[in-house]
């Protein structure tokens, strides 16, 4: 295997595992991998589609739950901040990674991880 065919193979599972998805009311997420010269070993998570369209994965499921636990606003899904020239929106918690558990997408869908103090700093939030 080589880094183009597994990027091939890749882009071939997300189609197939959108349409199967799609299907059944749900939304594929990002394919992962790893691979060696003989096998590759691929990842997908499926989810739900919330109220208004966005897809509930773990991290996103984990900030609604625990949002105040962390000293967030109760709505911090999806709330914007302002970083430098780029504007994210917080889109999950990773509970496993104590200094970085933020996850905000910039504008063209990247995503990102940030300390709890620095987002709250940039939305205002009083500790």
């Amino acid at each position: 295997m080589n880094r183009d065919k597994v990027r091939e193979l890749m882009d071939e599972a997300k189609m197939a595992f959108d349409t199967i998805a799609k299907a059944h009311g749900l939304a594929a997420g990002e394919v992962r991998a790893s691979f060696t010269d003989k096998n590759v070993k691929l990842s997908i998570e499926i989810a739900e589609v919330g109220v208004s369209g966005e897809v509930m994965d773990r991290e996103a499921i984990l900030l609604q739950r625990c949002a105040l636990g962390f000293g967030l606003p109760e709505n911090a899904y999806g709330m914007e901040f302002s970083e430098g020239r780029h504007t994210y929106k917080i889109t999950g918690l990773s509970s496993r990674r104590a200094q970085y558990p933020l996850i905000a997408e910039r504008e063209d869908g990247k995503k990102f991880k940030f300390s709890l103090e620095h987002v709250k700093a940039l939305l205002g939030v009083k500790a």
